[in-house]
């Protein structure tokens, strides 16, 4: 059965915004120093909630992370960026404040040994705010 091209062309439009929502990618900003500039639209889960602003200090210790996204699937993305600017592992993560996109992949980057520095009140507020924040990101 063939399909008519206009909903071919949908289905083929739709499969690539799935397969690739947010491109991330560091800017250099000065020696050693790095930014990706998120959407300016609200956190959705075709952004993967990708819509702040992160930032990447790479050091002769290690890469240092500024706020690690929204959900696993960014930070993985995070990540492979981070690879694309050093071969240095995430050392240290931190988190800027409470909103999910600046703390919910954290978990992806402590797998892997990264230490998480914030605020000494985040975590009682990311775990008060965090089902809230996971529930926002939901299809």
């Amino acid at each position: 059965m063939k399909l008519p091209s206009t909903l071919t062309a949908l289905l083929l439009a739709c499969a690539a915004h799935l397969a690739h929502a947010v491109e991330v990618t560091f800017q250099p900003v000065a020696p050693g120093v790095y930014a990706f500039i998120g959407e300016k639209a609200g956190r959705t889960y075709e952004n993967e909630g990708l819509n702040a602003n992160i930032g990447l200090v790479v050091t002769p210790a290690g890469a240092l992370l500024i706020d690690s996204g929204a959900s696993l699937r960014g930070a993985q993305q995070i990540e492979a960026a981070v690879r694309q600017v050093t071969p240095q592992p995430v050392k240290w993560v931190i988190n800027t404040g409470g909103q999910d996109h600046r703390w919910l992949g954290n978990g992806h980057f402590v797998a892997q040994g990264a230490e998480v520095i914030a605020h000494a009140n985040a975590r009682a507020d990311l775990q008060a705010r965090g089902g809230d924040h996971i529930a926002a990101l939901k299809p």
